[in-house]
């Protein structure tokens, strides 16, 4: 079992557009980015051949680099929205590997921080040892899906390998939580690269809306479904509400507090689950969280009503499973019920929600008290929201949950999805212990 420390990922530097022209940042991104540097620092071994090849190897794709960096450079998109899509998605596409960190500071970096003047570039410690580690634990029981090559290690699989949602997925899945967890913004993209994360934050706010546009094919088929499990009011817009439609969203760049925060949460809960000994259990409860994360992230993004309502209730089902490991003592279904209780909501879930620093931990704190007037204003209390919910499977269900649903219109606010993020949040927060 891999021993918990105290940094696996570790906050390494925060770049800004004063601190990019010290030559000590590039000698840094070399160190960071090329695994053979990792080890050898380990081992205190001498680096000067390593830059002896380095330097010939730049020599060698001279012309390449320019050829990436002129299109690099020319393809980016004027509206500054979508120039950080374009910089932060592409800054490391440049194929030679050893390359790029020679690339990233000449062309990605100079261009992020001429667009973002008071931008920030996070470099955060990812270990190579925390993923390696995990899989050699489950490698015991890989398994074969061919009965000719069941003793041919290269084609075995590790359980559940091709979901995604793996515990060595966890702070992958996280970090785009970080940056894509608050509904209808943007505040960052990670980029993970060998043994760093390098997290782009904008000095802008960018937005993005679910209003479906009809000019384009696929989304003129999706026009036809936006009635189905929509609202009454809106119809084209499933995240209604006062606090989406703010001008004013705080700025990422002076949200600073709030990502070291997250990335100490990160550190606390890989701390938790590294701690539990049964190794089929810690993948029970990491994956549930996995796909809680998963399934919140597109929940709150989908412009359908109908899909964006179903993946929140595939959600919550996952956090109420996730409830009863953490939680000894109380089933799923009162687990789930739970997420409509107002007590539950204000008492606890919103308490604990303090902890969170920065206007972001308002703007979800203020996400939470909307959805709960909502509960309260449209009568939506624990067991229709779980009839409803058992509605997902059909309509042959048990007398009490087809009454409930038959003497309602099933008129449900859109807005109530943006329930997942608060939740989510609610459970990053709280020690993960099991028996």
């Amino acid at each position: 079992m891999m021993e918990p420390n105290n940094n696996l990922f570790e906050i390494l530097r925060i770049i800004d557009a004063k601190s990019i022209n010290q030559f000590k940042i590039f000698e840094d991104v070399i160190h960071y980015f090329n695994p053979q540097y990792s080890e050898f620092k380990k081992l205190g071994l001498d680096t000067s051949n390593l830059d002896k090849s380095f330097i010939e190897l730049k020599k060698e794709h001279t012309k390449e680099i320019r050829v990436w960096g002129k299109k690099f450079l020319t393809t980016c998109p004027i509206d500054l929205q979508d120039a950080f899509i374009h910089i932060s998605r592409h800054a490391t596409s440049f194929p030679q590997l050893n390359l790029r960190p020679y690339v990233v500071f000449k062309y990605s970096w100079k261009l992020f921080f001429k667009k973002f003047p008071n931008g920030r570039i996070i470099l955060v410690n990812f270990p190579s040892d925390y993923y390696n580690i995990l899989l050699d634990e489950l490698d015991p029981y890989r398994i074969s899906e061919f009965e000719d090559d069941s003793d041919d290690d290269f084609i075995k699989s590790y359980p559940h390998e091709f979901s995604g949602c793996l515990s060595t997925e966890f702070p992958y899945i996280a970090f785009n939580l970080m940056a894509n967890g608050i509904p209808t913004r943007i505040l960052g993209t990670p980029d993970f690269q060998y043994g760093v994360l390098l997290y782009y934050v904008p000095d802008i706010t960018i937005s993005y809306s679910q209003i479906l546009d009809s000019s384009f094919r696929n989304q003129h088929v999706l026009n036809s479904f936006t009635h189905i499990f929509s609202d009454d009011l809106s119809q084209h817009m499933p995240m209604q509400g006062t606090i989406l439609l703010k001008k004013d969203f705080p700025k990422p760049h002076v949200q600073m507090e709030y990502y070291k925060w997250f990335i100490n949460i990160v550190n606390l809960r890989v701390k938790d689950f590294l701690k539990i000994q049964d190794i089929f259990k810690r993948e029970q409860l990491v994956m549930t969280i996995n796909r809680a994360m998963c399934e919140a992230q597109l929940c709150i993004i989908h412009m359908l009503p109908y899909l964006s309502k179903i993946l929140f209730f595939n959600c919550l089902d996952k956090l109420a499973n996730f409830n009863t490991a953490i939680e000894n003592g109380i089933d799923e279904a009162q687990s789930f019920k739970q997420f409509f209780n107002i007590d539950f909501l204000e008492n606890v879930v919103l308490q604990k929600l303090k902890e969170i620093p920065d206007d972001i931990g308002d703007f979800i704190r203020n996400l939470l008290n909307e959805i709960i007037i909502i509960i309260q204003d449209d009568n939506l209390n624990p067991n229709y929201m779980r009839a409803l919910r058992n509605s997902v499977h059909g309509y042959h269900l048990y007398e009490n949950n087809l009454q409930q649903l038959m003497e309602r219109s099933a008129d449900v606010n859109n807005f109530i999805v943006n329930l997942v993020i608060p939740l989510i949040f609610y459970y990053l927060l709280l020690d993960w212990t099991i028996d």
